[in-house]
């Protein structure tokens, strides 16, 4: 598969002892061994690699030019060809995520990380002080699958401090329709919700505080749970123009309300709508094993083609240790999410230094005769998992018919100006 999918880019090079195939590997044996810097990896390549018998002799600089040079769309090549064979070859989820959204083709939460200092090494950013935005690598917009708990598709832009909501509409690009989309307040804008209903896709958000809305049927009336068809903004300088379901339920004394373009209640229901937004943190765990099991916190190359060569290359480690913890959930009998990331990667670093004989690495970790503390411990539940009292018995009750209104002009205030496109990278992982 890695010979296949750097065959796809075309790159005019000398052979040389450093290969594509061998910088990919360096990249992932990055990754997966968490060394703390290229000096590390360059020392392993030298004495302790898998592809080759014997040593490997090359300089340091020979390696800093070969990331340099190498084009980042090999290791992106890599990315999408292990996210493609993953997507025809497993078929394993995280229980019950399905039936939240069955109306849609894939359930996505969406959201945006910065990622951190490059290291400060070059001319061009030893001037800055530690920790200004120039020194940062970038930001990445995620799409993560809910049900898969892979990524779907990712864009990178290397402008740190910029907005997320054009990312957003970026990703929409390539993801499709009858996507439900589940994301935070930093995507609030009513043009971005008009744009997904009218693109065929479905969202549930939060209803940012303060927002003005006229409404237009009611739905179920209780002191726990109320139903409404709206439309978002009050005035008409500034208004969206599809309508949408405003749900508002009470937990423990708070009133917490949510907005969907999916209008029918039978269709969506409310207890739905809330387990949506709680699995839309999920994406933040994504982040949190990227960051610190995977070691992306630490951007090791100080220009653009090497910050993404190691992106690319962790997202392709991530994608393949997900479907891993899937496989170890269902060997062992845990929750899909009870595996933990920290303790899968030191296990399989063990695994490297020395391999268990007679036992694949996949053998190995999903043996459920092996006992290797995979699941995490000390953890505890901060939000139920189900709505009780009378709020679970309100959201049951049958719902109230209502016509659905019909789309109105739209009216924008001074909108904002448009982001420079050119620097973005779509990873395009549905090619």
């Amino acid at each position: 598969m890695l010979g296949e999918a750097i065959g796809k880019i075309k790159w005019e090079h000398r052979d040389r002892i450093l290969t594509p195939e061998y910088m990919v590997m360096g990249l992932i044996r990055l990754v997966l061994g968490a060394l703390p810097s290229l000096l590390n990896l360059m020392d392993v390549m030298r004495t302790d690699f898998h592809l080759v018998r014997g040593s490997l002799e090359f300089s340091n600089q020979a390696f800093y030019k070969r990331l340099r040079v190498m084009p980042h769309d090999i290791h992106l090549s890599v990315l999408r060809e292990v996210t493609l064979k993953l997507s025809r070859a497993s078929t394993l989820e995280r229980a019950g995520m399905r039936a939240l959204a069955p109306m849609a083709k894939r359930i996505l939460a969406v959201d945006d990380t910065t990622l951190d200092a490059m290291a400060r090494k070059t001319s061009s950013l030893v001037t800055y002080p530690k920790g200004a935005m120039e020194t940062l690598a970038g930001r990445l917009s995620c799409a993560y699958d809910i049900c898969t708990g892979r990524l779907a598709e990712v864009l990178y832009d290397p402008d740190a401090k910029a907005n997320e909501k054009p990312h957003l509409d970026g990703l929409l690009g390539v993801l499709g329709s009858e996507n439900m989309l589940v994301f935070d307040l930093g995507f609030f804008s009513f043009p971005l919700f008009d744009k997904l209903t009218s693109s065929g896709n479905f969202f549930v958000t939060r209803l940012r505080k303060g927002t003005s809305f006229v409404t237009q049927a009611h739905g179920i009336q209780t002191d726990v749970y109320r139903e409404s068809l709206v439309y978002l903004g009050k005035h008409r300088a500034d208004r969206a123009s599809h309508p949408v379901r405003l749900v508002e339920l009470n937990i423990a004394g708070q009133w917490l309300q949510y907005i969907t373009n999916v209008l029918d209640p039978r269709v969506l229901p409310a207890g739905n709508i809330w387990k949506l937004y709680r699995q839309r943190w999920t994406i933040e765990t994504v982040f949190a094993a990227l960051k610190q099991a995977l070691k992306l916190a630490y951007i090791h190359p100080c220009h653009t083609n090497g910050v993404l060569a190691q992106v690319w290359s962790t997202l392709s480690v991530y994608q393949v240790l997900q479907d891993l913890r899937l496989r170890i959930a269902a060997a062992h009998g845990y929750e899909s999410d009870d595996v933990s990331w920290y303790n899968l990667v030191h296990r399989i670093g063990w695994y490297l230094l020395a391999p268990r004989a007679g036992k694949t690495l996949m053998e190995w970790l999903t043996d459920p005769r092996e006992s290797l503390a995979l699941p995490k411990r000390g953890m505890r539940e901060r939000v139920p998992k189900e709505l009780t009292g009378k709020l679970a018995r309100d959201i049951k009750r049958e719902p109230v018919a209502w016509p659905i209104p019909p789309i109105q002009e739209a009216r924008q205030g001074k909108p904002d100006p448009a982001p420079s496109r050119e620097r973005w990278v779509l990873a395009n992982l549905g090619h």
